[in-house]
């Protein structure tokens, strides 16, 4: 948190309308925190060209400040900085006003991040008690059907069969919930991208599987699940990418979308059919539930993921870290 200080003049139109002001101070934090520097005796509109656009209610916030000397205290999605700020305005002298203001991104991250835990917690809840509910309707007319049939050996085995098949839904269901009970029970923090790799490669048998990761030195705000993510990703390549898959790759870069994480291997990839169902609740061959919790995970933070491999040439999975929720290691 960094506690930025300006002091300026406010400049107002002819129509006595606020229309720009002049920095008289600002302390070291400022300029740390905007990236702006040598600013003092210079307007806003010279050093932020599009406030007025993206932030219009600064100058009506401040005007008023500087005109009735009544201070204000708010908190604004501060877009040119990509940023949001708790500011704090004085006026000591009419026509004049102080600033004072403090980073509070991480914090409406979280905040956000929770808000987005509760929707998909709710959601969740919701489908498994659905699909558990259905599989006890099945269960219970299957059952009444069992009663009438019991001279009926062949006929009876069959409705036991769709008994125990619903059963085994049921478990599924079950398991599932134990896999997601604990998303978003803990804040999002801060977490190294190369550890979570290293700490989910070595829960997993790789047996012969080279593991190329490089460029991961970066921290990205993510749920704590997020090594659980690079778990599945790995699991899930162990698994499908066929007997001629030798390497999976784990590298990043910086974009115009942000930074983005990938996850790549040279085995059989999936087909166009598949790419579709991908990360559906359900899909697969072992649970169904890796990949569709890995999206949940990374989402709750703004995170996204996608695959986009060439069918028979490995998978190839694209997580996008949008600016602000990633940082260099420390």
């Amino acid at each position: 948190m960094l506690e930025g200080f300006a002091y300026c003049r406010m400049i107002y139109d002819d129509e006595g309308r606020p229309a720009d002001w002049v920095y008289l101070d600002v302390n070291a934090a400022f300029g740390r925190l905007t990236g702006l520097k040598d600013i003092v005796g210079k307007r806003v509109l010279e050093a932020i060209p599009d406030i007025r656009e993206l932030n219009p209610e600064l100058f009506e916030t401040y005007g008023r400040v500087a005109s009735t000397g009544v201070p204000e205290t708010f908190e604004i999605d501060f877009i040119p900085l990509k940023m949001w700020l708790k500011v704090s305005v004085f006026s000591p002298e009419k026509g004049y006003f102080v600033t004072v203001f403090d980073d509070i991104s991480e914090r409406k991250r979280a905040e956000d991040a929770i808000q987005q835990v509760n929707k998909k917690l709710n959601l969740l809840s919701s489908i498994t008690r659905h699909d558990i509910n259905n599989q006890l309707f099945s269960i219970k007319a299957y059952l009444e059907l069992s009663k009438e049939s019991i001279e009926n050996t062949a006929q009876l085995s069959e409705y036991l069969i769709k008994i125990e098949r619903s059963a085994a839904a049921i478990e599924r269901q079950i398991s599932f919930t134990k896999e997601y009970q604990d998303l978003g029970v803990k804040a999002p923090i801060w977490q190294s991208v190369d550890a979570c790799v290293k700490n989910a490669q070595a829960a997993l048998p790789m047996r012969d599987i080279r593991i190329d990761a490089g460029g991961l030195e970066v921290e990205i705000f993510c749920d704590p699940l997020l090594e659980k993510v690079f778990y599945n990703l790995i699991d899930n390549a162990l698994r499908y990418g066929g007997p001629q898959m030798s390497k999976i790759t784990i590298s990043s870069q910086v974009s115009d979308r942000g930074l983005v994480i990938t996850v790549e291997d040279n085995g059989s990839g999936i087909s166009a059919e598949d790419k579709e169902r991908l990360f559906k609740r359900g899909f697969g061959r072992n649970t169904g539930l890796g990949l569709f919790l890995s999206r949940e995970i990374l989402s709750i933070t703004g995170i996204t993921i996608i695959e986009n491999g060439e069918p028979g040439k490995g998978a190839r999975f694209e997580i996008t870290v949008p600016r602000g929720s990633f940082r260099p290691n420390p």
